[in-house]
């Protein structure tokens, strides 16, 4: 029988992964901030994405997992199904989710905090994703923020680093790590393949 609508529960964006104002695009340098007003503090930019995020995701203070060490973490939940006459007879139903997590350094981003963070993202999805056959797609978003900059060869190894993880052969979905590098000492973002999706919507500035 064919579908005669479809619909969707909106617990995150209808994107995942890109809060507003969010668009496309490669490293991004500021000028002073007196004169594009970006942010330089890592408080200020703390503020500034839960203000961003608020809207369509859920933030919280701590993230769930006790050692990841992070300052901000957010989830998102995205429901997307298609029924028959009514919505209580579903016969096709997504799942979408994005879970980030920003860690704020106190010195210049090195290579090291890449590989470090990097492998805590990877542990969060053992305990946050939960394959299924309605399972698509999580996305888990890592952002390194770090007042003191980022050096060229940081910069380069987070823009290079992609991890990608099927479940049953993609059968119950997949989940896959945005990184992105948060350089306030110049208004400054860096980001990896998936990352520079929602590039616009973590700049500082």
């Amino acid at each position: 029988m064919a579908p005669c609508c479809s619909s969707s529960t909106n617990h995150g964006l209808a994107r995942v992964g890109a809060p507003p104002c969010s668009s496309p695009g490669n490293s991004e340098p500021a000028s002073d901030g007196s004169r594009d007003g970006a942010i330089r503090t890592s408080d200020g930019y703390l503020e500034l994405l839960r203000n961003r995020l608020a809207g369509s995701y859920n933030v919280d203070q701590a993230p769930p997992l006790g050692g990841l060490g992070c300052s901000l973490y957010a989830r998102s939940h995205v429901t997307v199904g298609k029924y028959i006459f009514h919505k209580s007879v579903a016969y096709e139903k997504m799942e979408l989710n994005e879970h980030v997590f920003v860690r704020v350094l106190d010195h210049p981003l090195a290579i090291g905090d890449v590989e470090v963070f990097v492998h805590d993202l990877k542990m969060s999805i053992d305990q946050l994703v939960k394959p299924s056959y309605e399972h698509m797609s999580s996305a888990v978003t890592g952002i390194l923020v770090s007042e003191a900059g980022i050096p060229p060869d940081a910069g380069r190894r987070l823009e290079k680093t992609g991890y990608t993880r099927h479940f049953w052969l993609g059968l119950r979905g997949w989940s896959f790590l945005r990184l992105l590098g948060i350089d306030l000492s110049r208004g400054q973002v860096f980001a990896n393949r998936r990352g520079k999706e929602v590039l616009k919507a973590y700049s500082p500035g």
